[in-house]
């Protein structure tokens, strides 16, 4: 039986070795931007430290036709990274070296390596998050609700059911709850007869605010548009006098209070001109009467703020004027300008 094998062009070979170089580099320049944070990282795990680094860098680019085209050739596919991303790197760069002939530099020094690499994420691992359970392979972490302080039994059953770390969300509740939940664990660790670890999460930063002025008291008009943003409804504005207010019938979005004589003046067909808050001219044509108040449509948006001034119009004569009033209050909310990028803190215990 003869075997297919995929061959790869001297320049395909190139430019998976300036992919490799690529991710190669990156990871080294992330691992500099850092230097000061590591350089405060117990030494013991600073190693596990710098290969997450080069792991990240790794991870920030799509590496799928990449990985295709190294596996076509036999090679590693750098499906997976964690252990140990910069020996992996080198790995297969050395590799290709040796298929092209060429040199590409000498390798940064990892790390960690193939042997040490996964040595370490078990030991770590087994220090944070307790020994492997026996049937399975994955712990079991549990958010614990504020009933976990009072509830013994709640905590009892958890761990008997597998839980393998009590999680608190120190963003609720308070210390003394915490506390409980805390002696409710211990309690349920010598009934069943098996450890479980607790993990703290600290709270974060909280933005508050106090009261945000109001941007001004402005009403947008604005009839109904289809997808190329040609009228295909006009607005429906309710009029009512604001010396005796009305509530809108329903289905009628907009409202505005006019004192003056202005409505009273009104008959249907009748032109309202005012000038909006942009310095536009507008009208609402009057369609009909509804007691002492009119029904009118809009045909373009306008922004109409407290104080503005009206005049109704029928075949070009003015028939009375008036002005708009108890405009409601618009609050602009606040947008960050800042980038928020948080580190989570946690505690172990």
């Amino acid at each position: 039986m003869t075997m297919k094998t995929t061959q790869l062009t001297p320049r395909q070979l190139e430019r998976l070795v300036a992919q490799l170089g690529t991710l190669r580099d990156g990871a080294v320049k992330l691992e500099q931007a850092y230097a000061a944070e590591l350089a405060q990282i117990e030494p013991s795990h600073r190693g596990s430290a710098r290969n997450f680094l080069h792991y990240l860098s790794i991870r920030q680019h799509d590496i799928r036709s990449l990985q295709q085209d190294l596996g076509s050739l036999g090679l590693s596919s750098l499906g997976i990274l964690q252990p140990h991303a910069m020996s992996s790197l080198n790995s297969v760069m050395a590799i290709l070296e040796q298929l092209t002939g060429r040199g590409f530099g000498s390798a940064p020094e990892p790390p960690v390596d193939f042997h040490t690499g996964p040595l370490l994420l078990r030991d770590h691992t087994r220090a944070l998050l307790g020994p492997e359970p026996t049937d399975r392979l994955v712990r079991i972490m549990v958010t614990m609700p504020s009933e976990a302080a009072s509830d013994s039994r709640l905590v009892h059953d958890l761990l008997l059911a597998g839980m393998d770390v009590m999680r608190i969300n120190c963003a609720h509740d308070g210390p003394e709850v915490w506390a409980a939940m805390v002696e409710n664990l211990r309690r349920a660790e010598r009934e069943v007869g098996r450890s479980c670890r607790i993990q703290a999460d600290l709270a974060g930063p909280k933005l508050r605010t106090g009261s945000i002025r109001a941007s001004g008291r402005v009403i947008r008009l604005a009839p109904k548009r289809d997808v190329f943003g040609r009228l295909a409804v006009a607005g429906k504005v309710w009029l009512t006098p604001a010396e005796a207010i009305v509530p809108p019938p329903r289905g009628i979005r907009f409202t505005l209070r006019i004192e003056g004589n202005c409505l009273v003046q009104l008959a249907p067909g009748d032109l309202i001109c005012f000038t909006d808050a942009r310095d536009q001219d507008h009208q609402l044509r009057v369609s009909e009467a509804v007691g002492a108040c009119w029904l009118a449509e809009i045909e373009r948006t306008a922004y109409v703020e407290e104080g503005t001034s009206v005049s109704a119009a029928r075949a070009g004569e003015p028939v009375g004027t008036g002005r708009v009033v108890d405009v409601p209050e618009v609050v602009t909310c606040p947008r960050s300008s800042v980038r928020s990028s948080c580190w989570q803190a946690t505690t172990w215990f």
